[in-house]
């Protein structure tokens, strides 16, 4: 497990916790959505770093920045939205987040439980032998992450998650640290 020292220069620096959102490299058109309706609330607790993704034909970032932008002056450096996250920038991420709000495929999964962060997982409903939701399920269960279905996400539903895991927070890293220590990371 590597790790980074360097604040990525594009961070602003916060007392908030960090609350690391992305939906993968392509991102997810509702997990966006549903992130623009909450940011006022969002901002006002978090220091929020938004992985938003590319797509062909959506356009999320500009979206979200215009989103971003109606927000009230001391809460619009409380969001950083970006397509793209480099390496060394998400592992300084990953490292510093106090929770992740994220989708659950193999290697997002595998990242959270490798730094222990408690994490909100909306699983790809349509994933591959359902993998998303089973590997979601496994941390849910562990203690370390909350499960939030894609059918049931809209902006009350993930607030209330988002609320409840910052709330038990502190329990969800105990967990996540006993998961931790149960990974083989010599394959």
């Amino acid at each position: 497990l590597r790790t980074y020292t360097a604040r990525p220069s594009w961070i602003p620096e916060s007392k908030k916790p960090i609350l690391y959102i992305t939906g993968g490299s392509q991102g997810s058109q509702i997990i966006n959505q549903t992130v623009g309706h909450i940011l006022d609330e969002l901002t006002e607790k978090f220091l929020v770093i938004h992985q938003c993704g590319q797509s062909e034909h959506e356009r999320y970032l500009l979206e979200l920045q215009d989103k971003a932008a109606s927000l009230p002056k001391n809460q619009q450096d409380a969001y950083v939205v970006r397509e793209w996250i480099a390496e060394k920038e998400l592992s300084w991420i990953m490292q510093h987040a106090a929770l992740i709000v994220s989708r659950s495929g193999a290697n997002t999964t595998q990242e959270i439980m490798l730094h222990a962060v408690p994490a909100i997982f909306i699983p790809l409903p349509f994933s591959h032998n359902n993998e998303q939701f089973k590997n979601a399920q496994e941390l849910f269960e562990a203690g370390s992450a909350f499960l939030l279905e894609q059918r049931d996400l809209d902006p009350n539903t993930l607030w209330s998650a988002i609320q409840n895991a910052s709330a038990n927070r502190a329990h969800m890293r105990k967990r996540a640290e006993r998961v931790k220590e149960q990974l083989r990371t010599d394959g």
